[in-house]
């Protein structure tokens, strides 16, 4: 349990998807629920309603700051495609001394109002300057730093360079908890790295759904029977040219999440698919409700319907090396995934695998994974932040 005393700790959460916040949501309703004195400010570019609940739950203990000039969003040109030029461009602008540094300023001073115990980053790398500036132990939450994101898609010394300049401030990190699903960090293997992260490796950060499968199928007038097929993008958008019909098996009813979208769920039974908002629902009651999902392969789906065990069709994301580690230490360890090319998807041919991840079900169950990671972060937190307060 934490000290008497009241602490704070300050959460960083990237806005590139929906996966980031959803996991650090998770981390910080354990560690609200389990640490009665700890006090989290989030500073997040995230849509508000991701934190909603948890400033209904806590509202004197969780303080929300809408910011964005801290983090760098990777440019796409759709769901599943990195704009690599946009993106590099970005960061070359976002890594310019003058906005950097002020950029900087800004997180010190942030921080230095509140006091914070620890600051932890889902992963945002400037405020590990800042906080490093101040003295202030940091925790890295995530299964990438984006560092390797911007490695990975440099096509030129001067891009490599930019990368490195993103990897330096990674290297200030105390501390790094690594989820399942990882790529290599570069921070962690640098042989010029005097300071060495400690490396934690957490069980998997996921939510999980809350009402029954049948009461979310009564609320959208999708019989028990029925075969369902969700699909999510993490928060993007896709063009609706690919939604024709006969694309799914005969039979089955498609539920697209799409944010404002004004489909309607009254004629479910009569359409192949329906658009829904995704603000409306828990994104883990829907996947508990579909029999197959159908999206990109980022953290919050795929440790989403690996929790649910609901077989998944991926669509590979172009120029984001995350994907590699949720394909190969995620999904193929521990849940069904069948692999569309983006021809396809962007055709609307989906109905061959849709039925392959449909069928998959009938084979050996994926090995087990441990998901309490939200808990053992929490203890992780609270135990660092109320520690060195004490000191």
């Amino acid at each position: 349990m934490c000290a008497i005393s009241k602490f704070a700790i300050c959460f960083y959460v990237s806005g590139h998807g929906f996966g980031h916040s959803t996991r650090a949501f998770a981390i910080i309703h354990a560690l609200l629920a389990h640490a009665p004195t700890c006090i989290v400010h989030v500073a997040t570019p995230a849509p508000l309603f991701i934190f909603q609940e948890l400033i209904r739950q806590f509202p004197a203990r969780f303080i929300h700051r809408q910011a964005s000039e801290f983090d760098l969003s990777i440019a796409q040109r759709d769901p599943i495609t990195v704009d690599e030029d946009a993106t590099l461009a970005s960061l070359a602008s976002f890594l310019e001394p003058t906005r950097l540094e002020q950029a900087i300023r800004n997180e010190v001073a942030w921080l230095q109002a509140i006091g914070p115990s620890a600051v932890c980053l889902d992963a945002p790398f400037v405020p590990l300057a800042a906080a490093k500036t101040l003295g202030i132990p940091t925790l890295v939450v995530s299964n990438f730093t984006f560092d390797a994101i911007f490695l990975a898609i440099a096509r030129n010394e001067p891009e490599r360079q930019l990368a490195a300049q993103c990897q330096r401030m990674y290297e200030q990190m105390d501390h790094f908890l690594r989820l399942p699903g990882f790529i290599d960090a570069p921070a962690l293997s640098s042989p010029l790295t005097a300071h060495k992260p400690k490396l934690i490796d957490l069980p998997l950060v996921v939510r999980m759904s809350r009402t029954p499968r049948e009461a979310i199928r009564g609320q959208l007038g999708i019989s028990n029977d029925a075969k369902v097929l969700l699909v999510t993008f993490g928060g993007f958008e896709f063009g609706h040219g690919s939604t024709k019909d006969g694309q799914l098996p005969k039979g089955w009813v498609g539920i697209v999440t799409a944010s404002g979208s004004p489909g309607s769920h009254a004629d479910l039974a009569a359409r192949s698919l329906v658009s829904i908002d995704p603000k409306s629902f828990w994104a883990p009651d829907l996947i508990n409700a579909a029999d197959v999902v159908l999206g990109k392969c980022g953290y919050g789906t795929c440790s989403e319907v690996v929790a649910h065990h609901r077989p998944f069709v991926y669509v590979h994301r172009t120029g984001f090396a995350e994907e590699e580690g949720l394909i190969h230490r995620l999904m193929k360890k521990h849940g069904w995934a069948v692999e569309m090319p983006q021809e396809d998807f962007f055709q609307g041919r989906w109905e061959t695998y849709v039925r392959q991840a449909d069928e998959m079900r009938n084979e050996q169950p994926p090995l087990a994974i441990d998901h309490s990671g939200h808990r053992t972060a929490a203890k992780i937190i609270e135990h660092i932040g109320s520690g060195w307060r004490k000191n």
